[in-house]
């Protein structure tokens, strides 16, 4: 009986994490396409990432100030070992990563299309990043 309790409560739990990443979006290589206006913001960078006016030289980052929050599922199956991608429920910004220089600036509307992927470094500043495969002013 107790066996069949504690499988009845695993089924449960495994069940809701399923019903609770439905809706959500899915980190690379998924392409996703999000809306919102460009914030240009400056961050502290190296040596410490903790005050500009202490000396941390200034790290200018374009984040994406999404119109609608969106939640991130983790990705699942026997290859996934735990990552970076971790699951982010509600997010209203992520950080635009483009090489192309002419992405617009602060105050711009936009529909950007590309690949999500989680923070890991210092130099990330917002939960979620997308790699930029293209973009278009709403």
């Amino acid at each position: 009986m107790k066996r069949a309790f504690l499988l009845l409560i695993g089924s449960l739990a495994f069940c809701g994490a399923v019903w609770a990443s439905q809706g959500c979006l899915s980190y690379e290589p998924s392409v996703v396409t999000l809306e919102g206006t460009v914030s240009e913001r400056t961050y502290p960078g190296p040596p410490n990432f903790e005050s500009i006016a202490s000396g941390d030289r200034p790290v200018e980052e374009l984040v994406l100030v999404l119109v609608k929050p969106i939640c991130v599922a983790a990705p699942a199956g026997p290859n996934y070992a735990g990552g970076f991608d971790t699951p982010v429920d509600a997010a209203t910004e992520v950080t635009l990563v483009s090489a192309d220089k002419a992405l617009p600036r602060s105050g711009t509307k936009l529909r950007v299309t590309g690949m999500l992927f989680h923070r890991f470094t210092a130099y990330h500043y917002t939960d979620l990043l997308l790699r930029v495969k293209r973009f278009h002013v709403v």
